[in-house]
C-alpha cells in the first residue's frame, strides 16, 4: 500500500470503526483514549507518511474531545442556572 493510500484509510471520516461497540457520540473519555492510541501509533509508525496519518487522526479525537468537554461544562452551567 502507498503512503497516500494508507493516508486516506486512516483518515477516513468521521471517524474509523468502532469495533469495541464503546459509545461514542457522548464520551469524551472514548476520544482521549483514541487520541492517545493514535500518538502511540505515530511514534511507533514505520514511515512518516503513516506517522502523519496517526498524528492528525489523534488532533481530530482530541477536537471532539473537547468539543463534548465544553458541551458538558455549558449543560451543567445552563442546569445550575436555569438557562436554557
Amino acid at each position: 500500500m502507498t503512503g497516500q493510500a494508507l493516508l486516506l484509510r486512516l483518515i477516513k471520516w468521521p471517524f474509523p470503526s468502532n469495533p469495541r461497540g464503546e459509545k461514542m457520540g457522548e464520551s469524551f473519555e472514548y476520544y482521549e483514549r483514541r487520541a492517545r492510541e493514535e500518538n502511540a501509533l505515530a511514534e511507533s509508525a514505520n514511515s512518516k507518511e503513516a506517522a502523519s496519518a496517526h498524528h492528525l487522526l489523534a488532533i481530530e479525537y482530541d477536537a471532539q474531545a473537547s468539543e463534548l468537554r465544553e458541551n458538558a461544562a455549558r449543560s451543567l452551567a445552563r442546569e445550575g442556572t436555569g438557562a436554557i
